[in-house]
């Protein structure tokens, strides 16, 4: 294997659905500055096989879009049987039902925008996270609760 490919498996993938063109710029410049592949969407897709597709490590995903849910979203994502973390962002944080995020295995819930400088940070948290829940026998949210 090429030390180019071997990189290439490497780079953690992020996948923002935001319907704000300019928040999913801002965002995946950032990230992409700091070493992650971003792939971004606006719309309903069938985002199961789009996180498949692409072997997406992490999600970045609105809370309130024109024509959907962000929570409506992760559930369509959770019924798939996908399990990586997401993380949320909301321009009204407190609006979002937290049981619903937390029963649906929400990372984490940012204001926008969110703090550039910490943001991959947090990602790499949320992939972390996510690879010790998935060797452990608990969730993160039965860890939580």
């Amino acid at each position: 294997m090429s030390a180019a490919r071997a990189l290439a498996d490497l780079t953690m993938k992020v996948l923002i659905i935001d319907d704000e063109p300019m928040v999913r710029l801002a965002l995946g410049y950032a990230l992409s500055v700091a070493g992650w592949e971003v792939f971004d969407h606006d719309q309903h897709a069938d985002f199961p096989a789009l996180i498949r597709q692409h072997g997406i490590d992490v999600v970045i995903s609105d809370f309130k879009m024109a024509k959907f849910s962000g929570l409506d979203l992760i559930e369509t994502i959770r019924d798939a049987g996908i399990e990586i973390p997401i993380l949320m962002l909301s321009a009204n944080p407190y609006a979002i039902d937290r049981e619903r995020a937390k029963r649906l295995r929400v990372f984490k819930i940012m204001e926008k925008p969110p703090d550039l400088r910490r943001l991959s940070k947090d990602l790499e948290e949320a992939v972390a996270a996510g690879s010790k829940s998935r060797d452990a026998p608990t969730s993160i949210a039965a860890r939580q609760g």
